[in-house]
């Protein structure tokens, strides 16, 4: 798998500006570090929301990173086999918050910043939905705890204002919750790759 071939460049030497030679994993954890600590001020103020998207996007990457980061270095001979799989995996994920934050810094910037996230509002009316379908504990609690009373009309009504906005392609009516697409974006993650000429590196 290509995201398998991208795990060598963790071990490679690279020169920083200031001639220090340090692995490639050191180095990238540095910088994304960096770009994140110059975002928070912005995202702080809330100049626009695209640094607020972009933020959310770069702390998803950041976190796969460490996750990438961790199981990489945990390898050994004995490991190495069950943890590609896994590796791989991770890698995709960064590529998704990466194609993600590339689309909407493409075109339409800010609307499409919008529209990433309001779309958390679809996952949240989602994520209630199935909880309090289920019936193990953690689902009972949610379902009888007294704060839905007041919670789940205001995510519902959230929800209503929203859900126009998301519809799967092709589809007109937005009254039905299965034409309400799986992501704030259409198509698929290979068709965002391709939009934003990426094609080669998606897994």
């Amino acid at each position: 798998m290509r995201g398998l071939v991208k795990l060598h460049l963790l071990d490679e030497l690279v020169e920083l500006e200031n001639g220090t030679v340090v692995p490639f994993a050191v180095a990238f954890n540095s910088m994304i570090r960096e770009v994140m600590a110059a975002a928070t001020p912005r995202v702080l103020k809330q100049e626009k929301r695209s640094t607020n998207a972009f933020m959310c996007l770069m702390t998803a990457m950041y976190s796969h990173w460490k996750a990438l980061d961790l199981l990489y270095g945990a390898r050994d001979s004995g490991t190495r086999s069950l943890l590609q799989i896994h590796l791989a995996c991770t890698i995709r994920q960064m590529f998704d918050a990466y194609f993600q934050a590339a689309y909407i810094d493409k075109e339409d910037t800010e609307a499409r910043a919008e529209k990433y996230l309001q779309f958390q509002i679809v996952e949240k009316w989602r994520g209630a939905k199935k909880a309090t379908k289920n019936t193990d504990d953690i689902s009972r609690y949610i379902a009888n705890s007294p704060l839905r009373t007041r919670g789940e009309p205001e995510l519902q009504k959230a929800f209503e204002n929203v859900r126009a906005s998301y519809l799967r392609r092709g589809k007109t009516d937005a009254s039905k919750d299965h034409n309400i697409r799986d992501h704030w974006y259409e198509g698929n993650l290979g068709e965002l790759a391709k939009a934003v000429d990426q094609s080669g590196d998606y897994l």
